[in-house]
């Protein structure tokens, strides 16, 4: 006897992370042609990543002679990065159970070590494609999951982690402007932000800097930083928080704002439909009260001549005979 059994269990649906660096699988093969994996000659001998290093032919080569279009940052280990990463796994409660954001990832090792120190989500941000992929293979050396951005999040600045990783970002002016207004918004609500910096002129547009730890550089990243001999990282203090008790900006909706402190809105969303009947319904009873309040509004003072008018018109009665 056969026993048929129907079994309906539905497949789970794999998720596919990074979906959209399929088209710039070309350069897989190319990175790696031109990188050697290391964990030599830096702070953090736990991570191992693709490097251009003294061994390949790009670390004398010209630029004319490189495949890549840009300068291919993403080959060497910086030493913001570095000290970022080290100060994360010797202190990862900082964003352990927390979605964490690597600005300016480049090689991926700062949002690497927030991975294997146990932050809840990771994402590992470059404008440059070509850098994004070589996130990915970083990401897949040590065996970690990473979701990897190229959007430049300083013309369109989202809120929607917790940590901010800043690590060698401060390179150039209008970049670390528009950076330092997005960060003093973030930590305003309560996000942290770690700066990793080797002494910088531009870390100091960033005020109320807490230092958190300080390294001495390996040799051969002092090579590349002739004149740092350490990194140090540091944690913005926000000068006034944000809280319930002292809100910055309450929007309800386009219309009826609620104003306190605010020069501008910090967030604009499109509210569920269900929410946009009771904003109505607020926005009516609102008018309504306003409208039934009885308003004292004192009377236009006529000038000279039009009182003289006005008395004459008064007092002249009854008419004169003609």
């Amino acid at each position: 006897n056969v026993i048929l059994v129907d079994c309906n269990i539905p497949k789970r649906r794999k998720l596919y992370r990074n979906k959209w660096l399929k088209k710039y699988n070309k350069w897989r093969e190319v990175i790696k042609n031109h990188t050697e994996v290391t964990t030599e000659d830096n702070l953090t001998p736990e991570i191992k990543l693709r490097l251009i290093t003294p061994s390949c032919t790009l670390w004398n080569a010209d630029t004319r002679e490189s495949p890549f279009k840009n300068i291919p940052y993403f080959g060497f280990y910086w030493a913001g990065g570095q000290g970022l990463s080290r100060y994360i796994l010797d202190h990862p409660n900082v964003v352990e159970g927390l979605r964490v954001l690597d600005l300016g990832s480049g090689c991926g090792a700062t949002a690497i070590a927030a991975a294997k120190a146990g932050a809840k989500s990771v994402t590992a941000n470059d404008i440059d494609p070509i850098a994004c992929m070589a996130i990915k293979l970083n990401a897949q050396i040590n065996k970690v999951n990473l979701d990897i951005s190229k959007n430049n999040f300083l013309i369109n600045p989202e809120s929607r982690w917790d940590v901010f990783l800043l690590g060698n970002m401060l390179c150039e002016k209008n970049e670390s402007d528009s950076l330092v207004k997005w960060m003093n918004k973030m930590i305003r609500f309560g996000k942290q932000v770690l700066i990793g910096d080797p002494g910088r002129d531009f870390v100091k547009l960033f005020k109320g800097l807490n230092k958190l730890a300080e390294y001495s550089l390996p040799k051969h990243t002092l090579e590349m930083h002739a004149e740092f001999k350490k990194v140090k990282v540091f944690k913005m203090r926000p000068k006034k928080m944000v809280t319930t008790k002292n809100p910055k900006y309450l929007a309800i909706s386009p219309k009826f704002v609620m104003q306190t402190n605010a020069e501008e809105p910090l967030f604009k969303f499109k509210l569920p439909k269900d929410v946009r009947n009771e904003v109505a319904k607020l926005e009516r009873d609102e008018r309504l009260k306003h409208k039934n309040r009885r308003t004292y509004r004192p009377r236009n003072k006529l000038n000279n001549r039009n009182r003289k008018k006005k008395k004459s018109i008064l007092f002249e009665w009854p008419p004169p005979l003609y």
